[in-house]
C-alpha cells in the first residue's frame, strides 16, 4: 500500500469517526423511538428551510409530516429530469426510505393507491445469522433504483434507495440508548416510490395521507377517548 493510499485511508476513517460522535450526540438523547421522531422532524425542519428546489422543499416537508405520525424517515429523493454531460437524458424516481412499526405498516399498505403508480418494498432488518439459519444467501436485499441515465438509446440504471439495512449500519447512523434500538431493530423498512420516472406528486400525496392520519390520531388518542361528531 502506497504512503497516498494509507493517507486517503487514514482520513477516510477519521472523518467516519467525526461523523459518529456528532450521530451519538444527537441520538444518543432519545429515551424513546417517539423522542427519536422529534429529533428527527427537528433536524429536517432545519434542512427544509435551508433547502435551495421547491422539489426538496415538498420532500423534506413530507418526512416531517410523515415523522408526526410515526414514520422515522432515514432518506428519500424527489422525482424530477434533466440532460447530463454525456446523456442524453437524465431522470430521478421520486422516493422515500423508513422505518415503521406494525400499526404504521399495515396502514401504509392500506392507503397507499397502487393504482396510481406508486409501490411500497417492505423488508425486516438484515440479521446475518438469521439468514443463515434459514438457508438465505446471506445478502441483504437490493434497492430500487432511482436514477436512469439515457445514453446512446440505452438506459443504464443507477443509485438504488432502500438496500436492505443492516443492525449495525443503523446503530452506525443512529446510535442511540439499548432499549430505543431494540425498536429501531424490530422496526420494518419501507420503501415508498412513484413507479413513473421524472416529475412526480408522489410527496404531495404522502404529505395529505400523513396530515388525516394525525387528524385521526388526534380525534381517537387514547388519552381523550373516542370523539364522536356529528
Amino acid at each position: 500500500m502506497s504512503m497516498t493510499e494509507k493517507y486517503d485511508r487514514a482520513i477516510e476513517k477519521y472523518e467516519r469517526a467525526i461523523d459518529f460522535i456528532g450521530a451519538f450526540r444527537r441520538w444518543f438523547r432519545a429515551r424513546s423511538f417517539a423522542e427519536m421522531l422529534q429529533l428527527n422532524i427537528a433536524e429536517l425542519t432545519t434542512r427544509s428551510s435551508g433547502a435551495e428546489y421547491d422539489r426538496t422543499v415538498e420532500m423534506l416537508q413530507a418526512m416531517i409530516e410523515l415523522n408526526k405520525c410515526d414514520v422515522f424517515t432515514l432518506t428519500g429523493g424527489p422525482g424530477w429530469s434533466h440532460s447530463g454531460v454525456g446523456a442524453e437524458a437524465v431522470d430521478h424516481r421520486a422516493a422515500v426510505v423508513a422505518l415503521v412499526d406494525d400499526d404504521t405498516k399495515d396502514w401504509l399498505d392500506g392507503v397507499l393507491d397502487r393504482g396510481a403508480g406508486y409501490e411500497m418494498e417492505i423488508r425486516d432488518i438484515f440479521i446475518p445469522e438469521f439468514a443463515e439459519e434459514t438457508g438465505l444467501d446471506g445478502e441483504p436485499a437490493p434497492g430500487v433504483e432511482t436514477v436512469r441515465v439515457l445514453r446512446d438509446g440505452v438506459y443504464q440504471y443507477l443509485c438504488p434507495l432502500g438496500r436492505q439495512s443492516t443492525a449495525a449500519e443503523l446503530w452506525e447512523s443512529y446510535p442511540t440508548r439499548p432499549n430505543v434500538a431494540a425498536q429501531v431493530f424490530s422496526a420494518w423498512q419501507v420503501t415508498i416510490y412513484d413507479k413513473t420516472w421524472g416529475e412526480s406528486d408522489l410527496f404531495e400525496v404522502l404529505t395529505e395521507l400523513a396530515r388525516e392520519r394525525q387528524e385521526y390520531n388526534m380525534l381517537f388518542s387514547p388519552d381523550l377517548g373516542d370523539l364522536y361528531v356529528d
